[in-house]
C-alpha cells in the first residue's frame, strides 16, 4: 500500500509543496482546504504530474464537524470502512463496541479537552484504548478544543 498523506492547507505555500512532494514520490496526497474550487484545481494539477495520485476535501479547520467529515472522506476514498461511534456515557458503551473493533485497521479518535465533564464519564474509552494497545492497532488521536456537543459526523 502506498503512503497516504492528508495535507491541511494544501492549496498554497508549504502545504502545496508537501502535497506535490507526496505525489512526486508515488503517494496519495489528500488536499484539504476551505476553498472547494481551489481544492479541485490543486487535485487536478497533482493528478497530471504523478506518478502518485491526489484526492481532495473542503474543510475549515475551525469547524470540528468539517474536520471530521474531511477525515471520514479521506478514509473512505482509500477504501477504509468508516464506523462512527457516538461515545455516550452509558456503562455498556465499551463492551457494545467491541464487535465493531474486530476488523479495524486504524482508530481515529476525536478527543475533547473536557470530555469527562461533558459526558460525566472519565473512562468511556477504556475498552477501545485497551483493544488498540492489545492488538497493536494504529491510533490517530485528534484533539479538538471547542464546539458543539455532542459532535456529529
Amino acid at each position: 500500500m502506498s503512503r497516504v498523506v492528508m495535507v491541511v492547507g494544501a492549496t498554497s505555500g508549504i502545504g502545496l509543496a508537501t502535497a506535490q512532494r507526496v505525489v512526486a514520490e508515488g503517494g496519495t496526497a489528500v488536499v484539504v482546504a476551505r476553498d472547494t474550487d481551489r481544492v479541485g484545481e490543486v487535485v487536478a494539477d497533482l493528478a497530471r504530474t504523478g506518478p502518485g495520485t491526489a484526492t481532495g476535501s473542503a474543510a475549515d479547520v475551525t469547524d470540528e464537524a468539517s474536520v471530521q467529515r474531511a477525515v471520514g472522506d479521506c478514509l473512505k476514498a482509500q477504501g477504509v470502512i468508516v464506523l462512527v461511534v457516538e461515545a455516550g456515557a452509558t456503562g455498556d458503551f465499551g463492551p457494545m463496541t467491541m464487535a465493531s473493533l474486530a476488523d479495524m485497521d486504524v482508530m481515529v479518535a476525536f478527543c475533547y479537552e473536557d470530555y469527562g465533564e461533558k459526558t460525566g464519564s472519565s473512562y468511556c474509552s477504556y475498552y477501545e484504548v485497551k483493544y488498540v494497545l492489545d492488538n497493536k492497532t494504529p491510533c490517530i488521536a485528534l484533539k479538538l478544543y471547542a464546539g458543539a456537543w455532542p459532535p456529529a459526523p
